[in-house]
């Protein structure tokens, strides 16, 4: 979220001030009489002073610095998750292409991610809170490739997420959001890219038949990139 320290004594590097100032405004109006920062990436009084109150009224401490990870940020940016779907989504279960679950099989590999099903045109919802740091896209050629786009969200505490087969919405990258209640884009058909087909058959499973689901991907890696499986924080029908 942020890569240095903000505030006194801090590095102070202009996107990373820039990132604290919106965390900041998002939380004005716990903070009145205090107007909204100028969001300009420039550590100055009026910056400093809301870095001083903030941790005053939270009492975090009284150092006026903000470092990566710390207390502070996460205060500005608690970690929370939830569903992208409204109602709760369900897990992708058995179609054409596999299951949607959490280290299903994908030949060679386990599917890193969670599925969860929605249909094309529906609101899409931050599964984690954070701030929105880029696209991400899933694909590099091939059918819609340049369409079916998605989003790397980045909690306070380091945690990413990636969500795929969406629509982003516009001028979404560097937004602060809030999990289960900012709209970030809407869902895409994943019906060009994967035609129905008849998948052959997986040892001491029945074989899979029809269309892909339509769904949306969501996929969480730690601080240090580890895997995290998305169904133990993120609320999905099974």
């Amino acid at each position: 979220m942020i890569k240095g320290s903000v505030g006194k004594g801090g590095k102070n590097n202009p996107k990373d001030v820039l990132v604290i100032q919106k965390l900041i405004n998002y939380h004005i109006g716990e903070l009145a009489p205090l107007k909204e920062i100028k969001l300009d990436g420039r550590y100055g009084e009026e910056t400093a002073n809301a870095i001083r109150q903030f941790q005053s009224k939270n009492a975090i401490s009284t150092s006026e610095l903000i470092e990566p990870y710390s207390v502070t940020i996460q205060a500005l940016s608690p970690i929370r998750y939830a569903s992208p779907t409204d109602p709760i989504g369900k897990q992708r279960t058995s179609d054409g292409y596999g299951q949607g679950y959490h280290g299903a099989s994908r030949g060679k590999r386990k599917h890193d991610g969670m599925d969860v099903v929605t249909r094309p045109g529906k609101p899409i919802y931050a599964p984690l809170s954070g701030i929105i740091t880029r696209l991400s896209v899933p694909y590099k050629d091939g059918t819609d490739y340049k369409k079916l786009l998605g989003l790397m969200i980045e909690a306070s505490d380091g945690t990413t997420c990636k969500i795929w087969y969406i629509k982003p919405l516009p001028n979404i990258v560097g937004r602060v959001v809030e999990a289960g209640k900012t709209i970030i884009g809407t869902s895409e058909t994943l019906q060009n890219r994967y035609p129905p087909k008849k998948s052959k058959p997986i040892p001491h499973q029945k074989p899979f038949y029809g269309d892909m689901t339509d769904h949306v991907h969501v996929r969480l890696h730690s601080l240090k990139g580890g895997k995290i499986d998305p169904e133990r924080v993120i609320p999905v029908v099974k």
